[in-house]
């Protein structure tokens, strides 16, 4: 009777153990709180990045909304697998998808980015604006 037991044990444990490292490739999903947005005119880019490949030039997800009459708002990035992303918040005024920079390279539309990173006379990093993203559920917060 002890064998069996142990036997029994020792096959929950296994279950378990498949059970929990499954769980390793659960997709993640990332809930994006924007705030601080001012002006109802233009567009609101939402750009997710995988790498310093693609940081700023191809995001891995986006999402585009008008600001309308509120100060904030949240996007939801379902279905991704967990990683090291960076998000850009970009205000584009003028719909025209780009960001407009001014004298000596300044941004002179909104932009904010994951980890409060400011765009000063350069745009930051992807490993300045990187954060982790674990399965499940994961929330940040970029203010303008």
């Amino acid at each position: 009777m002890t064998l069996m037991r142990e036997c029994l044990a020792a096959g929950a444990a296994l279950i378990l153990l498949s059970a929990a490292a499954s769980g390793l490739d659960e997709p993640a999903v990332l809930v994006v709180y924007v705030e601080g947005v001012e002006g109802v005119e233009g567009d609101i880019h939402v750009n997710l990045f995988t790498s310093s490949e693609s940081f700023l030039n191809e995001p891995f997800r986006n999402s585009i909304t008008p600001p309308g009459d509120r100060t904030g708002f949240q996007v939801r990035f379902a279905d991704i697998p967990p990683g090291e992303y960076a998000v850009s918040v970009l205000h584009d005024f003028n719909g025209n998808g780009q960001l407009e920079l001014g004298v000596m390279g300044r941004a002179r539309e909104p932009i904010a980015f994951s980890n409060d990173v400011r765009f000063g006379f350069r745009p930051p990093s992807f490993a300045e604006a990187a954060f982790v993203v674990g399965a499940g559920l994961n929330e940040i917060i970029i203010r303008f």
